[in-house]
C-alpha cells in the first residue's frame, strides 16, 4: 500500500490578510500477487520410517510458474512439537508486502551487543557438547540388547528437529535437493520451506510451503513411563503396542534391563500378545524402585514370525542411553549457625537428627567456614555466575562488580592481594564499565533491564558502582557520572507529610548515591531527616551513610540514625536481624537486604556497637545453601557489609582450632590462622 498526502497553502493576499492551508491524504492498495514465490515439495520415497534415508525435491517457481534462483530457508520438526504453540511470526508475504501503517520507527543496532551474544553461544555449544554420548544399545546380561536380533535394536535418538538450513539455494531450474537420516520419532514430520530471491533491481519475490511426511513402522512400540522414580516407589510401567499392518499379529512384548526396578510378584517380563490388523494394545508390568541412581529399561515387541519388531527406550528418558532417574524422598533444608570468640574459651554446636531416620532417605553435608573471608569468597563466585544470565539488566552488571572491587579494596588494605585477584576484577570492571556507558539513556539515568525510560533506584545503584569503581583507580568517564548526577537531582523532592513512605525512602537512596559519588547534597539530607520515623529500615541506613558522607561529626543527627536502627533489632538464638513495617517492593526492600545495610551503617558509623557480632552471626546464617542469599540485592549488599566488618574487627587474623564429631567419632580438627 502507499500513502499519497498533499499539502495547499494559500499565500496572504488583499483580500484575505492570513494564510490558510488544506490538507489532505487517501491510500492505494498494491496487490501484492506477483510478488509472491511458490515451493513445490516431493518427499523420495513418500513413506519412511526411523533411520530411513529421505530425499527431498524442492522447486521453486514465480506467479507465472517460471523457475527462480532463490534462497531458501529448511526446518524439519516432529509436527506434535509445533502443536504447542501458535506461529509465532507473519507469513513472509504478509511481513514483506502486507499493508503498513503510516508511522515512522527508529532503532539502533548498537542495542545487539556481540561480546554478549557470543558468551551465550559458547554457554550454549559447550552444554550440546556434554551432551554427545552415543548410546551404544548394549547393555549386557541375559536380557539386554545384546541378545536380540539387529533389527530390535531400542530406538533412542528423539529429536524435534532434526535438519536446519536457512541457504539452501536453488539452480537455475529452481530446484534443490537435500537428504538427511530421519531419527527414531514414530510422528508426522513437517517441512518449512521459506524462500526468496535476493531482491536486487527491486525484484524481491517470497513465499513458503509446508509437507508433511509421516514416520511410523508396521509394528510398533510405545513406552509409558514416569520421568523419574523415588526410592520405594511401586510404579506401573506400560508399553501401546500399534500393529500398522493388514493382518492380525501375535507377538512377545517384553521389558529389557530392568536392573534397579524388580516385578511385583515376580511377574514375567515378557508377555504375549495377539493384535488385530489397524488395532492397538496395552501391555502395563508393576515394579518396586531399588535404592540406586537411575534406572534404564527398554521395551521389545517382536512379532512370532520375526517378520516385525520394534525396540524403544522412554521418549521422557534423561539421556540416550535411556536413564530415569531415582530420587530420594527428601525436604532439603539448611541450618547455618555462625560466632564470634572475643577472648579465649570454647564453645559448641549442636545438631539432633531423629532416631528414626533411615540413611537411605537422605544424606548430611556438613560445611565448615573458618572465617567471613572464606564466606565471601564463595558468594563473589556464585553472584558472579548468577549475574551472567542476566545480562540485560543494569543492576546485574553493577551486582556483577561493585562487591568484588569492595572486596578486593579489603584484600590490599590486609596486605593478601594477589596478581590473579586484580587481573579477574581489571577484566570485571572494564566490561561492566563498557556495558554500563553503552545503556545510559539521553536523560543521564539506567532503565529497568530492557525499559526505555530511566529507573530512579537502578541509576542511583549505577552511580554507587561506578563512583566505587573510581575509588579503586580506574578511568571513568566524567561525563557518565555528571549527567547520571544531574538526572537524581532532577528527581529530588521537597519531603513533607504528603510524600508517601516509599517516595522518602528512594529519596534516602539517592541522597546515599550522590554523597557517595561526591556530589552530596546537604540540605536535602537535613530536610529528609525529618521524616526519619516514617523510613525503613533500609532507608534510615542510607540516610546515616549519607549523613556521615557529608559531616562524620553530625552527632546529633547520627546518634539518633544510629538508635533507630539498634531500637529495631529482634535478637534471636541465632543473632539479631531486622524486620520491615512493610515490604517497599518499590525500592527492592527485603529483610536480608535491611539487615545487611544496617550492618553497613553501623560498621562505618559505629564501629564499636556490641549488636554487631550478633547482626554478622545472623546474616552468615540467613543464606540459603551454599553461597546464596535469595536476591542479588540481598547477595551484593551482604558481600559489602561482611567485607566492611572483617577490615573493622580484625577477623583476617584468626588463631583458633575447631573440630567436628559424628555420634561422638571424630571427623576432622584443624586450625584457622591468618595463613588458611
Amino acid at each position: 500500500n502507499i500513502f499519497v498526502s498533499v499539502f495547499l497553502v494559500k499565500p496572504a493576499d488583499e483580500v484575505n490578510p492570513a494564510a490558510t492551508w488544506r490538507m489532505g491524504m487517501t491510500e492505494l492498495q498494491v496487490n501484492p500477487e506477483r510478488m509472491a514465490l511458490y515451493i513445490d515439495v516431493r518427499a523420495e520415497p513418500e513413506s519412511a520410517g526411523p533411520q530411513d534415508e529421505v530425499a527431498f525435491h524442492l522447486r521453486v517457481t514465480d506467479y507465472k510458474g517460471d523457475p527462480v534462483l532463490a534462497e531458501v530457508g529448511i526446518g524439519l520438526t516432529d509436527a506434535a512439537a509445533l502443536s504447542l504453540a501458535e506461529r509465532n511470526s507473519a507469513t513472509m508475504l504478509e511481513t514483506f508486502f502486507g499493508r503498513q501503517n503510516l508511522s515512522v520507527y527508529t532503532a539502533s543496532s548498537l542495542l545487539n551487543n556481540a561480546d554478549e551474544i557470543t558468551a551465550n553461544v559458547v554457554e550454549v555449544m559447550g552444554k550440546l557438547a556434554a551432551m554427545q554420548d552415543v548410546y551404544d544399545c548394549c547393555f549386557g546380561g541375559g536380557g539386554g540388547a545384546s541378545a536380540l536380533p539387529v533389527f530390535a535394536r531400542p530406538r533412542s535418538e528423539f529429536v524435534d528437529t532434526p535438519y536446519w538450513n536457512p541457504t539452501l539455494l536453488t539452480n537455475e531450474a529452481g530446484e534443490a535437493t537435500f537428504k538427511l537420516k530421519l531419527p527414531d520419532n514414530l510422528t508426522t514430520w513437517r517441512l518449512d520451506a521459506r524462500a526468496s530471491t535476493e531482491g536486487r533491481a527491486g525484484r524481491l519475490l517470497v513465499g513458503e510451503e509446508t509437507f508433511d511426511l509421516q514416520s511410523t513402522r508396521p509394528l510398533l512400540i510405545r513406552p509409558v513411563t514416569p520421568r523419574f522414580f523415588i526410592v520405594g516407589d511401586q510404579a506401573q510401567l506400560a508399553a501401546v503396542v500399534n500393529n500398522n499392518t493388514g493382518r492380525d499379529i501375535s507377538a512377545r512384548v517384553s521389558i529389557e534391563n530392568a536392573e534397579g526396578l524388580s516385578l511385583v510378584n515376580a511377574g514375567a517380563s515378557a508377555r504375549n500378545i495377539r493384535i488385530p490388523a489397524g488395532g492397538r494394545q496395552r501391555v502395563a508390568w508393576l515394579v518396586d524402585v531399588a535404592d540406586v541412581e537411575a534406572v534404564a529399561p527398554f521395551f521389545v515387541v517382536r512379532s512370532d514370525d520375526y517378520a516385525f519388531s520394534d525396540a524403544s527406550i522412554s521418549p521422557v528418558s534423561a539421556d540416550a542411553g535411556g536413564s530415569l532417574p531415582v530420587y530420594r524422598y527428601d525436604a532439603p533444608e539448611t541450618v547455618g549457625t555462625a560466632g564470634l570468640l572475643r577472648e579465649g574459651g570454647r564453645r559448641i554446636e549442636a545438631l539432633l537428627l531423629p532416631r528414626d531416620f533411615e540413611a537411605s532417605a537422605g544424606q548430611l553435608d556438613i560445611i565448615i567456614d573458618k572465617s567471613l573471608a572464606g564466606l565471601t569468597t564463595e558468594s563473589l563466585d556464585y553472584l558472579e555466575k548468577a549475574t551472567r544470565r542476566y545480562r540485560e539488566c543494569a543492576t546485574a552488571i553493577i551486582s556483577r562488580f561493585l562487591p568484588n572491587i569492595v572486596a578486593y579494596r579489603a584484600v590490599e588494605e590486609l596486605g593478601l592481594a594477589k596478581p590473579e585477584l586484580e587481573s579477574k576484577l581489571d577484566s570485571l570492571v572494564a566490561e561492566g564499565l563498557q556495558e554500563l556507558y553503552s545503556r545510559q539513556r539521553p536523560d543521564g539515568g539506567w532503565g529497568w533491564c530492557s525499559s526505555r525510560e530511566s529507573h530512579a533506584p537502578t541509576t542511583a545503584y549505577a552511580l554507587i558502582g561506578l563512583a566505587e569503581a573510581e575509588r579503586k583507580g580506574y578511568s571513568v568517564d566524567a561525563s557518565v557520572l555528571s549527567r547520571a548526577q544531574s538526572n537524581l537531582r532532577r528527581q529530588m523532592m521537597t519531603p513533607d507529610l504528603t510524600a508517601e513512605p516509599w517516595k522518602l525512602n528512594r529519596q534516602a537512596f539517592l541522597l546515599y548515591a550522590l554523597a557517595h559519588s561526591g556530589a552530596p547534597e546537604a540540605a536535602g539530607g537535613a530536610a529528609l531527616f525529618e521524616s526519619r520515623e516514617r523510613m525503613n529500615l533500609d532507608a534510615v541506613a542510607y540516610l546515616a551513610l549519607a549523613l556521615h558522607i557529608i559531616n562524620p561529626d553530625d552527632h546529633a543527627r547520627l546518634d539518633a540514625l544510629t538508635q533507630m536502627m539498634r531500637n529495631r533489632a529482634v535478637t534471636r538464638a541465632t543473632g539479631a536481624f531486622f524486620k520491615e513495617t512493610y515490604q517497599d517492593r518499590w525500592n527492592w526492600s527485603s529483610d536480608t537486604r535491611s539487615t545487611a545495610l544496617v550492618l553497613n551503617a553501623l560498621v562505618k558509623i559505629r564501629p564499636d556497637s556490641e549488636l554487631l557480632p550478633h547482626i554478622v552471626r545472623h546474616l552468615v546464617s540467613a543464606r540459603q545453601g551454599r553461597g546464596a542469599w535469595s536476591s542479588r540485592q540481598e547477595n551484593a549488599w551482604s558481600i559489602i557489609a561482611l567485607t566492611n566488618w572483617m577490615l573493622a574487627s580484625g577477623e583476617m587474623n584468626p588463631d583458633y582450632t575447631y573440630s567436628v564429631r559424628v555420634n561422638n567419632q571424630a571427623l576432622t580438627q584443624a586450625a584457622a590462622t591468618a595463613e588458611n
